[in-house]
């Protein structure tokens, strides 16, 4: 990855939540500090479990971020593109990872390390309370977003997910609603966000109470209406 403009950099960290509160001679001497990185298909960025101390940007290309559980279940929580920014929690408290992030074609990042980031605080304070403040509303967001998982279980996700591929790609016959593209049980993990051994148990037992019929991998939606409460 060349050298970016500083105003192309500042341009992207400034869309950041974490800094886009910043003025632009703060911001200006926060990028100053930041280095470019790039990397390849397939390679890993960072690994859940690892010890972190830096921030990146995406600036190029495209990652997936997942989570292994103690069952050594992998769950795919999303992907990221350019403008997209992770590892941030590294910047003040560089324990371990919290998730892997894998590239899923050539990427390039600008990457923020703690080090630098802590001189750049002691030399802005001012930027450290607009910072507690930007990580005070991500925090109210993450409390938001853990109650709504509480009352929205695994098998609710999962006949959410079926039904929004049936709408997708999905046409009405006379058993049902039928899903024209085959999705393996770890492909309907992935997208659902819940493990592979969880998604098996309720197609299971969907197929049991005839709610579900499975045709060579393709699915068909007997009695769609009734998935989230059996």
């Amino acid at each position: 990855m060349t050298t970016t403009p500083l105003l192309e950099k500042s341009m992207f960290w400034g869309t950041t939540p974490l800094f886009k509160q910043l003025s632009a001679n703060d911001l200006r001497d926060l990028v100053a500090l930041t280095k470019n990185k790039a990397v390849s298909t397939g390679e890993t960025v960072i690994r859940q479990g690892d010890v972190g101390a830096d921030m990146y940007l995406i600036a190029k290309g495209r990652v997936k971020v997942t989570i292994n559980l103690a069952d050594d279940e992998e769950i795919v929580i999303g992907e990221m593109l350019p403008g997209d920014a992770f590892g941030e929690i590294a910047l003040f408290d560089a324990m371990p990872r919290t998730a892997t992030v894998t590239a899923l074609e050539p990427s390039a990042f600008y990457v923020l390390e703690r080090e630098p980031f802590c001189g750049f605080l002691l030399a802005h304070p001012q930027v450290a309370i607009q910072i507690l403040a930007a990580m005070s509303q991500r925090l109210r967001r993450s409390d938001d977003f853990i109650k709504e998982s509480l009352y929205c279980n695994v098998g609710t996700r999962l006949a959410d997910t079926l039904r929004k591929l049936a709408h997708a790609y999905g046409k009405n016959t006379r058993e049902g609603l039928h899903i024209e593209l085959a999705f393996s049980e770890r492909e309907l993990s992935e997208i659902a966000g819940v493990p592979a051994s969880v998604v098996s148990a309720h197609l299971r037992h969907w197929q049991n109470e005839g709610l579900i019929k499975s045709q060579r991998g393709c699915l068909t939606l007997v009695r769609p209406e009734e998935l989230a409460h059996a």
